[in-house]
């Protein structure tokens, strides 16, 4: 699984985050990748599945000045889902994250656990100020 690299950073849609893997889909380019590897192959993507790859195709656009992306893709177990990124889903990934800000604190919150193995398992260990 190719990753995405370091933390991308959107503050026009108010973004921030690691995206599972990019692919090179040779007809539109660059396209984000989730990845469920222990959700069973023979489902259907979550709608907050759904809202994520949208919400990462969101910070993949903004970070590379890319065009609207068509698809993302919800990769459950094994098997892909090519999810539509429909104006409905983006519109809905704009609520979620108005949503959020509104009950957000403005300062970014203290590490939630003590947990030494969760925390040198995370994803965003290489940037966090208060790795074990």
């Amino acid at each position: 699984m190719p990753n995405a690299g370091p933390p991308g950073v959107a503050p026009r849609v108010g973004l921030r985050g690691i995206i599972d893997a990019v692919v090179e889909d040779p007809e539109v380019g660059l396209i984000p990748v989730e990845h469920k590897p222990l959700r069973r192959a023979g489902g259907v993507p979550y709608d907050s599945e759904r809202v994520q790859v949208a919400a990462e195709a969101l910070l993949l656009e903004e970070v590379h000045a890319l065009s609207p992306r068509p698809y993302g893709v919800v990769v459950l177990g094994t098997v892909s889902h090519r999810v539509a990124l429909t104006s409905a889903l983006r519109d809905e990934v704009r609520r979620r994250i108005a949503a959020i800000r509104k009950f957000r604190p403005t300062a970014a919150p203290n590490r939630s656990h003590a947990q030494v193995g969760r925390c040198r398992a995370c994803g965003m260990r290489p940037h966090c100020d208060q790795a074990l």
